[in-house]
């Protein structure tokens, strides 16, 4: 057992590093945030009355006035299922009751708990994220059935939940391993996993929500190639993915970074839309990633989830 004097030398350092933590992310929050991101070139505020009609500007507000309440409610119900199982002697009974059949050690405990949480949470946004879905499909942006519906929602949720068993089995066994110090390596392995994540998205996760092929050698294909080239942004391929079977809205991104950096564009967008405006949005994708936004976002996330670690060591030490 340590003892209390054992853990000041500990706890002195997890303060150090929480409040270099802090700062750091502050520092990168203000530097790294585009807070004039149209440079000395801006000539005045967006006016979107010129490219769309008054009633589709009306359309657009309507839509996002009804999809915010299940939005936020969703969110709150999830924030306080976490707080009320998760951080609460509620949530550990129930823990340790599921584990008691398995012989109660800590990894049972670790992994059924998590499980459980992760699916009470789930189901009690339920409600509101149908209330979303039905909003889309009123508005016309959700062309996938009720039953698309529910498979989307497990793989997402199957997805978050071998997340969550990681990070909480690896939590609780370096906690287990070094009361004092857990939160050390914690902290630096959290922060490697954003990355580890960030790179893998786009080969691992994006993959099991839409398929995608090579866009067809073409003109198309070669102007956006060309415009990446120009910008000085690698891409490992330009992919369609089959966005038509979940939804109408139109698209493209660029995703990943390093060997994983791919163009994908909707084929909404293509069968919607004429090569130039496919190469407009294409650009503006490109330029985030010339800005290094998927990098810059990576290492906030990293810093962040870092913080996060050292403060719930400050709050479950005793």
């Amino acid at each position: 057992m340590t003892t209390a004097g054992e853990g000041l030398p500990a706890r002195a350092a997890l303060l150090g590093c929480t409040g270099l933590l802090a700062v750091a992310v502050l520092v990168a929050v203000v530097v790294l945030t585009p807070w004039h991101p149209l440079g000395p070139t801006r000539v005045g505020p967006a006016q979107p009355a010129r490219d769309f009609t008054a009633a589709q500007l009306a359309r657009e507000s309507a839509y996002h006035a009804a999809l915010r309440p299940p939005a936020y409610a969703s969110l709150v119900v999830s924030l306080l299922v976490l707080v009320a199982l998760g951080l609460t002697p509620a949530g550990a009974r129930i823990t340790q009751r599921l584990a008691a059949p398995f012989g109660g050690g800590w990894l049972w405990q670790a992994l059924l708990g998590a499980v459980a949480v992760t699916l009470i949470g789930r189901a009690l946004t339920l409600p509101w994220d149908a209330w979303a879905e039905t909003v889309r499909r009123r508005y016309g942006l959700s062309t996938r059935s009720w039953g698309g519906w529910w498979l989307d929602l497990a793989k997402a949720y199957g997805i978050s939940l071998v997340l969550t068993l990681l990070v909480v089995c690896l939590l609780v066994g370096l906690a287990r391993w070094s009361p004092q110090w857990w939160w050390s390596l914690a902290a630096v392995l959290a922060a490697g996993l954003v990355v580890l994540v960030s790179f893998a998205y786009p080969v691992v996760v994006e993959p099991v929500f839409n398929r995608f092929t090579p866009m067809q050698h073409g003109p198309l294909r070669s102007s956006l190639l060309d415009l990446a080239a120009r910008d000085g942004v690698e891409v490992g391929d330009v992919l369609v993915a089959d966005a038509s079977r979940r939804t109408s809205a139109v698209n493209a991104y660029v995703s990943g970074f390093g060997s994983t950096r791919r163009i994908v564009v909707f084929d909404t967008l293509l069968q919607s839309a004429s090569d130039r405006e496919v190469e407009l949005i294409v650009a503006h994708e490109l330029g985030h990633v010339r800005a290094q936004d998927v990098a810059k976002g990576t290492a906030l996330g990293a810093l962040g989830v870092a913080l996060l670690v050292c403060l719930l060591a400050l709050a479950t030490q005793s």
